[in-house]
């Protein structure tokens, strides 16, 4: 591909994140084996297709949620994965009640008033089981699908048969996120996620001025969240685009002849030839 030249005044990553599809819990494998979005999607199609009113013979009578599902989810927290699994949980729900839904969690982080969605899915009757990190859930396929999980109150291993095994994957950055911030030359934190040139006092600028970040770009974000950090680069970026000139700084070195003594070393040693002797007066 070729160079294209852009002409612009400001720019804003915007390049968010993508859903984490790794062979972990035997995705791929098997056609009841689905990601949380790919759930998301199959409920979506069936009220497309039915409507809610007659939607109960279009979806599962029970699944199984795996939180933390994947290798990322070893290295960091995805921040959104409780979230959105939780909602997934409660609109199976409100469209089939009778379903069984069993959600195997290593620590549920729904923060803030996002806590709700926690205590009304339990009062939904939703079943919330512990598994230990040493002892992840086990998945089998061969007589059909299977989860086998360490219950930690009842000190028992229990085996779980659903119509759907949903893995609650993390989010990561984008495909080509590097490659987009070598080209910008910003940086990148170790999980790849684009970093701020400080987290309190400039939170959506990079340390290149003129570039602004925004979204799931910064790392894992709810809808509210990236409305709210646009909203902010967005208006960052307008104090550049707003201006018909711009001043740069720096600090402009000058020479006071009173003090000069004629010692000719910053004649020598400025890259760019700019001091010279002036003949017949005082200093440079």
């Amino acid at each position: 591909m070729g160079e294209t030249e852009v002409a612009h005044g400001a720019t804003i990553v915007a390049s968010g994140g993508q859903e984490y599809r790794g062979p972990e819990y035997g995705y791929g494998t098997h056609p009841k084996i689905l990601t949380l979005l790919e759930f998301e999607e199959l409920m979506a199609a069936c009220v497309a297709r039915s409507g809610e009113d007659r939607i109960a013979g279009g979806l599962p009578d029970s699944i199984v949620m795996i939180l933390c599902a994947g290798l990322p989810a070893e290295r960091f927290c995805s921040r959104i994965c409780c979230t959105a699994a939780i909602k997934n949980a409660l609109i199976l729900k409100r469209l089939r009640p009778a379903a069984r839904v069993t959600v195997l969690y290593r620590d549920i982080r729904t923060f803030g008033l996002k806590e709700r969605l926690y205590t009304e899915a339990r009062r939904q009757g939703v079943l919330f089981i512990r598994y230990d990190f040493e002892r992840k859930p086990a998945v089998t396929t061969e007589k059909g699908l299977r989860i086998r999980v360490r219950e930690q109150t009842l000190g028992q291993t229990l085996e779980l048969c659903p119509d759907l095994l949903v893995l609650s994957t993390p989010m990561v950055p984008s495909t080509g996120a590097d490659v987009l911030a070598r080209a910008l030359k910003v940086g990148v934190d170790l999980d790849g996620w684009f970093m701020e040139a400080h987290v309190k006092l400039r939170p959506v600028d990079f340390a290149a001025d003129g570039v602004y970040l925004a979204g799931a770009a910064h790392y894992p974000k709810l809808l509210d969240e990236t409305i709210i950090q646009a909203q902010a680069a967005a208006a960052r970026a307008m104090t550049i685009l707003s201006k018909d000139a711009l001043e740069v700084g720096g600090v402009v070195a000058q020479v006071d002849p009173e003090e000069c003594v004629g010692c000719l070393t910053c004649v020598r040693v400025c890259p760019f030839d700019v001091p010279e002797v002036r003949t017949g007066l005082t200093g440079i």
